[in-house]
């Protein structure tokens, strides 16, 4: 059975769950207006490419994993 964390109601406030947004935002920024990302990918070579967006998949990963294990202060603010 899944158990909830302490204070579920209070997600929002975890920086595991702010990092990930991240990604969201920026599919939606995408999907929105394709042609900006379009100009922003040609400033990488192409070759690079691949390995580029491997590497920003595992930080953003490894990032948001880093933040959900490790223990987060009082969350009164």
């Amino acid at each position: 059975m899944m158990q909830l964390i302490d204070d579920a109601r209070q997600f929002w406030r975890l920086w595991s769950v702010r990092i990930m947004a991240i990604p969201v935002l920026l599919a939606g920024a995408y999907a929105s207006s394709p042609a900006v990302f379009t100009g922003l990918i040609a400033y990488v070579p192409e070759k690079w490419r691949p390995l580029a967006l491997f590497l920003g998949t595992v930080v953003m990963s490894g990032i948001g994993t880093l933040a959900r294990v490790v223990k987060q202060g009082p969350r009164d603010a």
